[in-house]
């Protein structure tokens, strides 16, 4: 068998290329026939890098996903189309039902993806590993999306959408396009709240499988000769004009802010090693070193500024004592290494992934900290972390991640063997 995978991989985020190296170590751990795998990076180069080890039972390759950059409708019609100037000033006021960059893109003939990365290639199937990727956030991505199926479609390629994260879908053409995915091909959730919004939002009838997140493919190991210490953090560019789609100073201020008093409170009382790391780098460390040079005691906080690999990532997760995490796969990796953690909640999907693990006390919403706190509320947060700590349980979550693991193998095992022998 010959598989395709791809998704946001090749960016700055080492969650994403986590998902990706524990759907290649799941299909290792599985008693599918696989010759050959390729993988679709936008960056290859950045990929290969952050998985590491490429010593697997089948061969690996990898091949760029050449994404065009946005297109400028309007400077287009000045110099080389007809259409007049006052009709692209009337669809920009309604953008959400009229979107201008794929009408560019149909009148220009410049399609999103610059290469054709299915034909030539002869895959048994095609699997979406991973991610946030049933969402329209980023408006240029159900386009990405569509083109990639009229590829897989047009070379008659089974197409698959393992561990998907939903949500949000909001423009028309978002919920067709992912009515349709739903409708069409085989889709597993990381979570029963993401197939719950599919539902919901798209008004399917069809039933999804609620899976895991992929990077649960990791497997577990939980070394108890390894004495652990420190609390590690991760820290999100919450409203950051340099990360969020959409930026708002004040919120991102009182943001840092907040988090500087939750921590020297923590730190007041828990007399650990604390040191601030990134798994979207280098994002992540500059809002650290904003909140470390707001803390009273900040001078005692480190702030690892390695970009780490996914595997010296496990390894530094499986020497702490504790986590405090606003990244979902800053919590997902501990797991796998039998670590416990406390959730700061940036999205749903962390809130969903801490409720899954019957966690959801040991986690709070990020918009709680968007307005100067009292005293007061900076003390309830920040005792919520301790005792977390306190009573933390490795155990119990090293348990839940191997189950995860054997899940997700029976899922590939089940869904692929079963289809790829149809397509056949």
């Amino acid at each position: 068998m010959k598989l395709g995978i791809i998704g946001s991989y090749g960016g700055s985020s080492i969650g994403d290329e986590a998902i990706l190296k524990g759907l290649i170590e799941t299909l290792e751990a599985s008693a599918l026939e696989i010759n050959k795998v390729v993988i679709f990076s936008t960056n290859s180069l950045i990929t290969k890098t952050a998985i590491g080890k490429l010593d697997y039972r089948f061969e690996i390759a990898f091949k760029d996903l050449t994404i065009s950059r946005a297109g400028n409708l309007e400077n287009s019609t000045r110099s080389k189309l007809t259409v007049k100037r006052n009709i692209i000033k009337f669809l920009k006021q309604y953008q959400s039902f009229f979107p201008l960059e794929k009408l560019y893109r149909k009148i220009t003939k410049k399609p999103y993806i610059m290469n054709d990365v299915i034909s030539g290639e002869n895959l048994d199937a095609l699997l979406f590993g991973g991610g946030n990727l049933l969402m329209d956030l980023y408006p240029k991505w159900p386009y990405i999306v569509e083109e990639i199926l009229e590829q897989a479609d047009k070379n008659r390629t089974k197409v698959y959408f393992i561990g998907m994260g939903a949500g949000p879908i909001r423009t028309p053409f978002g919920k067709r396009l992912f009515k349709k995915v739903v409708n069409k091909y085989y889709v597993s959730t990381r979570d029963q709240e993401s197939a719950e919004y599919l539902r919901k939002q798209l008004k399917v009838e069809k039933s999804i499988k609620v899976g895991t997140d992929l990077a649960f493919g990791l497997g577990t190991h939980s070394d108890s000769n390894i004495r652990k210490n420190g609390l590690g953090i991760t820290v999100v560019p919450y409203y950051a004009d340099f990360y969020w789609p959409k930026s708002d100073l004040e919120k991102y201020q009182n943001y840092c802010l907040n988090m500087a008093r939750i921590l020297d409170a923590v730190l007041e009382e828990l007399p650990e090693k604390v040191e601030f790391f990134a798994t979207n780098y280098p994002f992540d460390l500059k809002v650290a070193l904003e909140i470390k040079n707001l803390m009273k005691h900040g001078r005692k906080i480190l702030v690892n500024q390695e970009k780490m690999d996914v595997d010296t990532l496990l390894e530094y997760l499986g020497k702490k004592k504790f986590i405090l995490g606003t990244r979902l796969h800053s919590l997902i990796l501990s797991s796998c290494r039998g670590t416990d953690f406390f959730g700061v909640s940036y999205q749903p999907k962390v809130r969903y992934f801490l409720n899954r693990l019957g966690k959801g006390h040991d986690c709070f919403n990020i918009t709680e900290l968007e307005q100067e706190l009292p005293a007061v509320e900076i003390e309830r947060l920040s005792s919520r972390i301790k005792e977390s700590c306190q009573n933390r349980d490795d155990g119990k979550i090293t348990t839940y991640s191997t189950d995860q693991k054997n899940g997700l193998i029976k899922e590939l095992e089940q869904a692929l063997a079963i289809r790829v022998a149809h397509a056949r």
